[in-house]
């Protein structure tokens, strides 16, 4: 029992240190004939930034990363695709309630919708996915008011 008890507060301070450390990546879209990077290549930046800040964080258990790793790959993927405005911006924090928290704003005034994809379709799956796997943690997801803003919430004890 106080072994446990001894994980839990670790982790606790884990996150708080997490907390005050929350970082935004910026991913600017690609102009056609400007040169820039494919939006193709973010998605998988976008994890790899993601889990290398869990890992900085001490919050790199393989459950939350491959989380993680799933769940942005798909809101990422959804703002670069159907968001508006040059850029898309990926926040990672961990709140005052010992949650990870992850926000996607990609610009977009169209609110991102779930909806089930046929048999033959190849997508709109994403947030089918994002919906499945963050309740099967006890998160929670939603999209801000204007839709600009997709995020999820997953607390550590359980994702982990």
């Amino acid at each position: 029992m106080l072994r446990t008890d001894h994980f839990a507060a670790h982790q606790r301070a884990k996150a708080q240190h997490a907390a005050r450390a929350g970082c935004e990546l910026v991913m600017v879209r690609a102009v056609p004939g400007c040169g820039t990077h494919s939006d193709d290549r973010y998605p998988f930046a976008a994890r790899q930034h993601c889990c290398a800040l869990l890992q900085k964080w001490g919050l790199d258990e393989y459950e939350l990363l491959e989380l993680v790793e799933l769940v942005v790959s798909e809101v990422v993927t959804n703002a670069l695709r159907y968001g508006e405005g040059l850029d898309v911006r990926l926040r990672m924090s961990v709140t005052e309630s010992h949650a990870l928290r992850l926000e996607v704003r990609d610009g977009s005034s169209a609110v991102p919708r779930v909806r089930v994809a046929g048999p033959l379709e190849e997508r709109g799956r994403g947030l089918l996915i994002v919906d499945a796997l963050v309740s099967a943690c006890g998160g929670t997801w939603g999209v801000s008011e204007g839709g600009t803003t997709t995020w999820c919430q997953v607390p550590l004890e359980r994702a982990a």
